[in-house]
């Protein structure tokens, strides 16, 4: 990365974590409309205005200065992914390279967010309180462990510091190369599965058209698996469908391993179905391409009056038959599920 280094006159600050090429393809009269969670506030922008945070994608090195080989990744992607998603607008077949490429671009339209850097914020905090409470279990531990390691205090007892680690009065926070390196560690695992599953290339005509939002991936869970504790809402899932939309006249939906690829045309209730299923996953933005189809979505799926629709959970869970080991499991589970643990079944 260090050879991608420019100087600071020639850097880019504007960041999109959405592409402005992929934006562009949910527009009304050259505008999107955008409902903001965050202000409780619909409002017309440009593309080129929108999902933007300045400097969001450098990188700092070492040595101390900005690096955009990770901006670079992201617009070769895009470049990539662009005559693909037009090709499929048309209806045609793509090749196993083009498939690839789509899946690379897919995969990092969702980890290059902010709300995956939250998540992954989140699931640092999370474990280091899990395995901080394993480690010390007892103020005894705690004692032990102070001694060990030198530590000293008027306020520092093992009484206090046993209150501090099991009433979680500490919180860990993340650091921006850290989530990139964890973004593209990941992508490099789900690209080559992910464009292994079954895909659907969804189409709509005029009289309908799909919303895209700040973290552009829904859930669509049969009825069966509702409220399920063991229900899996992730990218890889082998029982939820997963909504991803390409532009507002077409969506990729994704289910099971198998390679499988088809066009279909679907009606307008399918197509508020899937809008519903990506707006309740929304981080901050609902974006649409006119005022009255993002108004419905938020309404219809009560993006205005409720969190989203997941979330992450960390868990420590202890091996079904060995005393001596357990399990740190992270999961994306439905906002409402309850907190009963996940169960592990061991071979034997």
């Amino acid at each position: 990365m260090a050879k991608n280094h420019t100087s600071a006159s020639n850097k880019p600050k504007r960041h999109h974590f959405l592409p402005e090429f992929y934006l562009n393809g949910f527009t009304g009269g050259n505008v999107v409309w955008v409902y903001d969670r965050e202000k409780n506030e619909y409002r017309p922008q440009g593309p080129h205005n929108t999902a933007v945070i300045g400097h969001y994608n450098t990188v700092l090195g070492t040595d101390g200065k900005a690096y955009l080989g990770f901006e670079k990744l992201l617009s070769q992607a895009e470049s990539d992914a662009k005559p693909v998603i037009d090709k499929l607008g048309i209806g045609e077949m793509i090749t196993p390279e083009e498939r690839h490429n789509l899946a690379l671009f897919v995969v990092l339209l969702l980890t290059r967010t902010p709300k995956f850097e939250r998540e992954m914020e989140q699931v640092a905090d999370c474990t280091a309180k899990l395995l901080m409470k394993r480690m010390f279990p007892t103020v005894e531990a705690v004692a032990a462990g102070l001694r060990r390691y030198g530590k000293k205090g008027e306020d520092l007892t093992p009484e206090s510091m046993f209150e501090f680690i099991h009433k979680e009065q500490f919180q860990m926070k993340g650091n921006r190369n850290v989530t990139v390196h964890a973004m593209l560690d990941l992508t490099e695992k789900f690209t080559l599965e992910f464009a292994c599953m079954d895909w659907s290339i969804v189409h709509v005509d005029e009289r309908a058209a799909f919303i895209t939002t700040d973290s552009p991936l829904g859930f669509i869970v049969p009825d069966e698996l509702q409220g399920r504790p063991d229900l899996d809402l992730s990218l890889l899932s082998q029982n939820t469908t997963k909504v991803v939309p390409l532009t507002k006249r077409m969506a990729l939906l994704v289910g099971e391993r198998g390679c499988g690829f088809g066009h279909f045309a679907v009606d307008r209730a399918v197509v508020r179905e899937i809008n519903i299923a990506l707006a309740i996953e929304c981080e901050r933005y609902v974006i649409g391409a006119n005022e009255s189809l993002v108004r419905s979505i938020v309404r219809r799926g009560k993006v205005d009056t409720t969190k989203p629709g997941s979330r992450i959970r960390v868990e420590h869970i202890p091996h079904p038959t060995n005393p001596m080991r357990t399990f740190l499991v992270t999961r994306r589970v439905a906002a409402d599920a309850s907190n009963e643990p996940l169960r592990i079944s061991v071979g034997q």
